[in-house]
């Protein structure tokens, strides 16, 4: 399918998720990659925080990256990568575990 924006032709990108990720998956133009993409993140974030959460644990970080790119002359952005830190707050040794790591790609 090929959406019209301003007269430019711009054909649609398909993003896929993680195995087991919860999401809609979605498709959007180039143009909205980066809407598509930062929503998606940003649940995955809300996500893994609450799952830290009912584990007992504290978040201490939360990152996501961004793999940017030019499609048909328009800058996209093809995919996001979220690591969600914690603590575990329910023992007495305060140790650093990594609670979730998400990747999404353009596919």
């Amino acid at each position: 399918m090929v959406a019209s924006i301003n007269g430019i032709a711009q054909n649609r990108m398909y993003f896929k998720l993680d195995p087991g990720e919860p999401g809609m998956l979605r498709s959007s133009t180039p143009s909205q990659s980066t809407l598509q993409v930062t929503a998606q993140e940003r649940r995955n974030i809300n996500r893994l925080k609450a799952d830290a959460m009912e584990q007992g644990g504290q978040v201490i970080q939360a990152q996501i990256k961004y793999n940017r790119g030019i499609e048909n002359g328009i800058p996209v952005t093809r995919g996001g990568q979220t690591t969600v830190r914690s603590v575990n707050t329910s023992t007495s040794t305060a140790g650093v575990i990594l609670v979730g790591l998400n990747i999404d790609t353009y596919a």
